[in-house]
């Protein structure tokens, strides 16, 4: 069982885990989507890689950027040892714990052992909620074996430790590039019928928000070119971007690569949807196809599931940031 009497740990645990349908965290209040299907939707298998190298980890002394470097890539691209069922080896521990450094960060510990990260940095955790939910999502393992696709802050935690630091200036210039011209809140239905009328329903109050809160209005478009943003607007965006934690550039990269909007992900990094509004303004066009042609079992179903999760997961990781 995980190490630690705080009363927070149980909300955190029975409702990461799935156990009930009552999860409900400060952050979350009443948009909490992490019950049962959170357990059970998986990731893509591509983005399970390198996670065996923490199985056997422990922690390691500092070492040269070069060094971490070459173990960021090394880990980046080996290959795979998950199995077909998504799991990745037995569970070889028996107890999980949170601990408190002199600096007031936190570690995960396994068997009194700290959890580093897939490239073996230390794994230093901000705040201790975030600690407890990445400590729920280890206890929550089965004896026989280990799920990466249940444990969607652990990744975005060794993300933030091991990627973000050595290609910041690249994952920017990634999530730039498309808001530039393809955010998806920005193009719109070229036509005047009812998927244009919805798409300005969900997405214009975003862009009033935006125009509210950063002081810029990025611009619309219905060319199959996409809506060129002026440069003021890309500027704004931009040294916005780049003053964020590492941390939380993990979390806005992959909530804008869910989203195919990093208008989307900045509304929600920064208080102004929580994850049920953020759900809706990225399913705006599929909900309209369900409308107009009904819902495909197999396939609308699955996709909201998976998608629910891709922006449930950031969404609670960056609330556990500001505990």
């Amino acid at each position: 069982m995980l190490a630690s009497n705080d009363s927070t740990f149980s909300q955190l645990y029975w409702g990461l885990t799935g156990r009930t349908g009552s999860f409900r965290c400060t952050a979350y209040s009443d948009e909490g989507f992490l019950t049962r299907g959170y357990a059970t939707t998986s990731f893509n298998p591509a983005s399970q890689r390198a996670w065996q190298h923490s199985a056997a980890a422990t922690s390691s002394p500092d070492q040269s950027d070069s060094a971490l470097r070459r173990e960021a890539e090394l880990a980046a691209s080996a290959p795979s040892k998950t199995k077909s069922d998504g799991t990745i080896g037995i569970r070889w521990y028996k107890h999980v714990g949170v601990e408190e450094t002199e600096d007031s960060t936190f570690h995960v510990t396994l068997d009194g052992k700290r959890l580093p990260s897939p490239a073996r940095r230390p794994l230093v955790l901000p705040t201790k909620e975030l600690a407890l939910a990445i400590a729920a999502e280890w206890e929550w393992q089965d004896k026989k074996s280990i799920r990466p696709f249940t444990m969607p802050l652990m990744k975005l935690a060794s993300t933030a430790t091991d990627l973000v630091p050595l290609q910041r200036n690249a994952i920017v210039d990634n999530l730039m590039k498309y808001f530039r011209t393809s955010d998806a809140v920005c193009v719109r239905d070229p036509g005047e019928g009812r998927l244009k009328r919805k798409q300005a329903e969900i997405w214009d109050p975003l862009l009033d928000w935006m125009q509210q809160e950063l002081g810029v209005r990025p611009v619309t478009s219905g060319s199959i070119f996409g809506a060129e943003q002026p440069p003021e607007v890309v500027r704004t965006v931009q040294e916005l971007l780049h003053r964020k934690s590492d941390f939380r550039l993990a979390a806005v990269d992959a909530l804008a690569s869910s989203a195919h909007s990093l208008v989307i992900a900045l509304a929600v990094s920064r208080g102004h949807l929580g994850p049920r509004k953020a759900l809706e303004a990225v399913r705006v066009e599929e909900d309209h196809q369900m409308e107009e042609w009904g819902l495909v079992e197999g396939g609308h179903d699955l996709d909201i599931a998976d998608t629910k999760v891709r922006i449930a997961a950031p969404s609670l990781f960056l609330r556990l940031l500001d505990e």
